[in-house]
């Protein structure tokens, strides 16, 4: 369902006449699709907001699932600690595949490091690196006025190195913030011809309870271990069932739609 969400959704795609072939035939148009996902939604609406969130980034998708959660509130049991939106919040974060505040760091780590754009920073540096170094040697057997010139070209270099290292690091909090996939396996699991050491094989950063956790009293959400695993960890746990649920519950209606439109 995913894949063909993101194909009806994508501009680039937008004159497709045809998503795997004609009615009757296993052929399934556009129209179909769309037909499909808007009964998928009207199923399902809370399962197609997290998916839009998960796939796209939508944030209108996102403020509707946070102003579904009152409503949610309501039908469960047990205690509601406070600032309940801001956990649930996290909760949405962790079921659409979002990395939550804790994760932040080691995320960004691993994406300057393996990330295209890292490899190229590192590259670049080397090879200011590497003229810093035959710059410096020059200036030792180098005339006044050689010096000079050689201690601009030294300044320019570091200036440089600077940039890009502050321009890799800018980009990569960024990055870090928009997905929990695995920079260094690119979430395949696999890196070279072993599981991942970066992710454990799972291709993705996965928060633990001890990253909610985390999470949470850096926003100062909660004061200790105790409040946290009696009253915002079930809450969180619920939430993110209650959120894969109805996305599995979206998807399958996709997909029994997709079914009928092909006979």
């Amino acid at each position: 369902m995913t894949e063909l969400m993101t194909k009806i959704f994508d501009p680039k795609t937008v004159s497709l006449e045809t998503i795997g072939g004609t009615r009757g035939s296993g052929r399934i148009n556009r129209e179909q699709v769309i037909n499909a996902v808007a009964m998928a939604g009207q199923k399902a609406p809370q399962g197609f907001d997290a998916l839009m969130v998960k796939m796209r980034n939508d944030r209108n998708a996102l403020e509707r699932l946070v102003a579904a959660i009152p409503a949610w509130l309501n039908t469960r049991k047990g205690a509601i600690p406070e600032n309940v939106q801001a956990a649930c919040l996290l909760a949405i974060q962790i079921a659409t595949g979002k990395p939550i505040p804790a994760q932040l760091p080691r995320l960004k780590t691993l994406l300057k490091q393996y990330s295209a754009r890292g490899k190229r920073c590192a590259s670049n540096v080397r090879k200011y690196q590497l003229r810093l170094r035959n710059a410096e040697k020059e200036m030792l057997t180098a005339t006044p006025s050689q010096h000079e010139r050689l201690s601009r070209y030294v300044e320019s270099l570091n200036e440089a190195i600077r940039r890009e290292r502050e321009g890799l690091d800018s980009w990569a909090s960024r990055a870090a913030a928009e997905s929990n996939l695995c920079p260094r396996c690119k979430g395949t699991g696999i890196y070279g011809v072993e599981p991942c050491a970066s992710c454990h094989g799972v291709g993705a950063a996965v928060a633990t309870s001890d990253d909610v956790y985390k999470s949470l009293r850096k926003l100062g959400l909660v004061s200790g271990k105790t409040e946290f695993a009696t009253q915002h960890w079930p809450l969180i746990c619920q939430c993110i069932s209650w959120l894969l649920a109805e996305m599995e519950e979206c998807q399958r209606t996709f997909m029994a739609v997709m079914d009928d439109e092909r006979h």
